[in-house]
């Protein structure tokens, strides 16, 4: 979630799937947001393999962010399709 252009926090799609549909139209995603400070953020410079180790604990992507700003997003499907592109290389070499 965004407000005045910074990141602010981040509705898990574990934690919406969870709630009765019902509901959806009376809540705020703010609240059902983990505030910014309890979720794991990454900077563009930062490590992949840094990335990779705060995924986890209800979490399955972790924002990007510059300075507060939103500039991308880390997802676990995209780190497991990374790992077996360069598998399937390694194979075939």
């Amino acid at each position: 979630m965004l407000a005045g252009g910074l990141l602010v926090g981040v509705a898990s799609p574990a934690t919406v799937a969870g709630l009765p549909r019902e509901s959806w139209s009376t809540l705020a995603v703010g609240d059902v947001m983990r505030p910014i400070a309890d979720v794991p953020v990454v900077e563009p410079d930062d490590l992949l393999a840094e990335a990779a180790a705060q995924l986890g604990g209800g979490l399955d992507r972790i924002p990007v962010a510059v300075d507060g700003a939103l500039v991308g997003v880390v997802t676990v499907g995209a780190l497991a399709r990374a790992l077996g592109a360069r598998a399937r290389e390694a194979a075939a070499s």
